[in-house]
């Protein structure tokens, strides 16, 4: 399939993408997986290995693996949902805050335990996170060995949704034709079109991410002098 053809393909074909959640991307000018594909991250998180309670200062921005206390605490607000729970770990304990989560009670249950990834304020004499990251410890042994993307959003739309969606259309679409021959990219140093459209978004670590970089603005700078060729040749 030719990157162009992507063009003419709604965001809706995506599988869980219908007319309503499909609202939030257009706001951001996503209408089409080829604008999809073409909304690069405008920045990446990577993520550290976990540090004890002990560790953490205020300001500090990370992780910690944490087992949750017994005194979850849930009330509403003026219209929030507004959730205190501490969590703790052989070296200390901390506080939490969440704001809009009613699932919460189901998920932090006491002697669970969970990463969490957030800055750190402090209220009064002790240490406190706002709205933390909450990742079983198994998934985070896996996103510490990749570069998340963080995309800009408005309203009602994620990174992750972003991230899901683009998957989605590299598994349903993404047999992209490559428009250089395999000699081009050699003589030049480059990287595929689809390689370098994933690793855009999905960057495993830093190299792979400037050698797709590499690839986009060559075609940028590639395609711009081929403009100025069929301008001359129009003009002669």
């Amino acid at each position: 399939m030719d990157i162009n053809e992507l063009k003419s393909i709604p965001l809706v074909k995506l599988k869980g993408i219908g007319e309503k959640s499909a609202l939030p991307f257009q706001k951001v000018g996503i209408e089409t997986l080829y604008d999809l594909l073409y909304y690069f991250p405008r920045s990446y998180q990577s993520y550290q290995a976990p540090v004890l309670i002990s560790e953490i200062y205020e300001g500090y921005t990370g992780t910690i693996c944490a087992t949750v206390c017994n005194d979850y605490f849930q009330k509403d607000f003026r219209g929030k949902t507004i959730t205190t729970v501490s969590v703790a770990d052989e070296t200390g304990k901390i506080g939490l805050t969440f704001f809009h989560l009613k699932y919460l009670r189901q998920l932090l249950k006491p002697g669970t335990q969970f990463c969490f990834y957030g800055t750190v304020s402090r209220r009064g004499n002790h240490l406190h996170m706002d709205q933390p990251q909450i990742v079983n410890p198994q998934e985070y042994d896996g996103l510490m060995k990749t570069m998340q993307p963080v995309y800009s959003l408005c309203k009602g739309l994620s990174s992750n949704a972003i991230k899901k969606a683009v998957k989605q259309t590299f598994a349903d679409f993404g047999d992209l034709a490559e428009p250089y021959s395999e000699d081009f990219l050699v003589r030049y140093g480059l990287s595929t079109l689809k390689t370098s459209l994933k690793r855009m978004h999905l960057p495993e670590e830093m190299d792979v991410l400037l050698e797709a970089r590499k690839r986009l603005v060559f075609d940028e700078f590639y395609q711009f002098l081929l403009a100025i060729k069929e301008s001359k040749e129009e003009n002669n």
